[in-house]
């Protein structure tokens, strides 16, 4: 999910905010593990492009992702099945 992260604690907890598409003033605050946050290199304009989109020019913000996923050797291709895994 598109989110931003707003602070982060020395004991590595997250507080993220998730906003609600099309109108971002208003969504859902998060404390997660930083292990479940992904920082990826997109833009706060890209990001909230797809936002207010409801998700329809998200293709950087997934790139960015899968990206990071494979690079970390969270994410493997089922070629078999032809999908992708993602492992915490």
């Amino acid at each position: 999910m598109t989110c931003f992260l707003t602070d982060e604690t020395p004991e590595g907890i997250c507080s993220v905010f998730v906003p609600t598409g099309p109108n971002p003033t208003s969504g859902n605050i998060y404390h997660l593990k930083k292990e479940y946050v992904h920082l990826i290199n997109v833009s706060i304009e890209e990001a909230m492009r797809s936002i207010i989109s409801c998700g329809a020019s998200s293709q950087k913000r997934i790139a960015a992702f899968v990206e990071k996923c494979f690079s970390l050797k969270k994410l493997s291709v089922d070629k078999k099945n032809n999908f992708v895994i993602m492992r915490y």
